[in-house]
């Protein structure tokens, strides 16, 4: 004989569900605050070391994805940044290689873009040390980096900067930071 309520078939997302169906759904249902806190991390690199950072990453607990607007050879900014908007990270990770560019080239308006179409995502900018009579310098260089950082500055958005050559804690420092 069944329980008070048991087998009894209640509403469901579109259907009908017996009970018991949406108490297991209830029961995920509350699941899910534990994965908010899993921060989604996007890396940009046209060099080799995006899927590599992607997975430090991952092992970390992140849900994480790297791109690459130049796969055979060909800029995709396009694809690149429609896939970048379709993730909607909560951090973002750029490679030095796409800011040493000039204002108003393809490649700078492409890094305007991701910021303006990325609103809710905190960007990093991994960049190299300033070489100053052979010493290295947290210092930007101006000559490989100014115009494109000059418009991103220009246009108000903020980013964190992660100095390379950098340590695996370090990286993760940056995504965890608020």
């Amino acid at each position: 004989m069944p329980k008070d309520g048991e087998g009894q078939l209640v509403p469901g997302p579109g259907k009908l569900a017996r009970r018991s169906a949406a108490l297991v759904r209830r029961g995920l249902d509350d699941l899910e605050p534990l994965t908010w806190n899993r921060p989604r991390v996007l890396v940009i690199s046209d060099e080799g070391n995006g899927d590599f950072l992607g997975q430090v990453c991952r092992e970390d607990g992140c849900e994480a994805t790297a791109l690459n607007p130049v796969p055979d050879g060909r800029w995709e900014l396009t694809k690149t940044l429609e896939e970048a908007v379709g993730f909607q990270p909560d951090v973002t990770i750029l490679n030095t290689n796409l800011l040493i560019r000039a204002k108003g080239s393809p490649l700078c308006n492409f890094v305007l873009r991701l910021f303006e179409r990325l609103p809710n995502s905190r960007f990093v900018l991994m960049l190299l040390y300033f070489i100053d009579g052979g010493w290295m310098l947290e210092k930007i260089d101006t000559d490989k980096y100014g115009e494109t950082l000059g418009e991103i500055q220009a246009a108000g958005y903020e980013f964190d900067i992660l100095w390379m050559p950098f340590e695996k804690e370090e990286l993760l420092k940056k995504i965890r930071a608020k």
